[in-house]
């Protein structure tokens, strides 16, 4: 299994843990291959240095339009035959066995994954300018090798998609009348409904819902996905680039909340 992780300099702490996270809680790590996808020259030179596989993507970009150079880059360096994952490096899998767990769902499943907040949430509000619902996204996402993945990553977030039409109403599970946001990776729903992909979606769950029961931060600003029985799985911090690794406040409460389920788990 092929792991992809975007990253920077700034972002290698989450980088490392993500990547030992993911280790110790696999069935096999051994069969777990790694790939860092740097958005910047000093990503890249210190993933090289501490060994790991490391891919320029860029010198400089940063934001939704770095990432979407980085999906574009991992969507380049697929492993044939196997699952791949792409993962933000601010996630945390949650799951022990996660590895078994998905080469499992991946057997009716082309696609496992995060998703957007539905629309009137914490991060999402309520505007008519949304993301896509209802479909995976590539914060946390497993694509099963009987499929390509080749799909457009280009983005512009300036220039909004009009819902008018019940087709696209229905790719994008959003109300006519809406606009979507033209994020790295809007264009995945076309590939999904045009290839026919099953997806198998975690569920969304914030901390104060009432239904987290991993990351109990009291911090809205991070999410937990749960398996379809409520079985935390894998979750989010957000905001790595500009928060300290373990520092920032948003970022250790996170890592300590998250630890401390899994440990209690263990």
């Amino acid at each position: 299994m092929r792991i992809h992780i975007p990253m920077n300099g700034n972002t290698f702490p989450y980088f490392e843990y993500c990547v030992q996270n993911h280790k110790r809680l696999a069935t096999n790590p051994s069969a777990l291959e790694f790939f860092a996808y740097s958005l910047d020259a000093g990503g890249a030179a210190k993933a090289s240095a501490m060994g790991y596989n490391a891919i320029k993507v860029t010198d400089s970009s940063a934001g939704t339009l770095g990432h979407a150079l980085g999906i574009e880059a991992i969507l380049k360096n697929l492993k044939n035959g196997d699952i791949n994952v792409i993962s933000d490096s601010d996630c945390i899998v949650l799951y022990k066995n996660w590895d078994d767990a998905i080469a499992k769902l991946m057997m009716t499943n082309g696609i496992i994954g995060t998703t957007f907040e539905d629309i009137g949430g914490f991060s999402s509000g309520t505007t008519k300018v949304q993301t896509y619902k209802g479909l995976p996204n590539v914060a946390w996402v497993a694509l099963s090798p009987k499929y390509d993945w080749q799909f457009d990553t280009s983005c512009n977030k300036d220039v909004h998609l009009q819902i008018d039409s019940q087709e696209l109403s229905e790719t994008f599970n959003l109300p006519i009348g809406y606009s979507l946001l033209r994020e790295h990776t809007w264009k995945l729903p076309f590939y999904l409904r045009e290839n026919k992909v099953v997806h198998y979606n975690f569920n969304f769950v914030r901390p104060t819902s009432g239904k987290a029961k991993a990351v109990l931060t009291g911090e809205d600003y991070h999410t937990e996905y749960t398996l379809h029985d409520g079985t935390p799985f894998v979750a989010h911090q957000r905001g790595s680039m500009s928060k300290t690794f373990r520092v920032h406040h948003l970022s250790k409460t996170f890592y300590d909340a998250c630890e401390a389920y899994i440990n209690a788990s263990a």
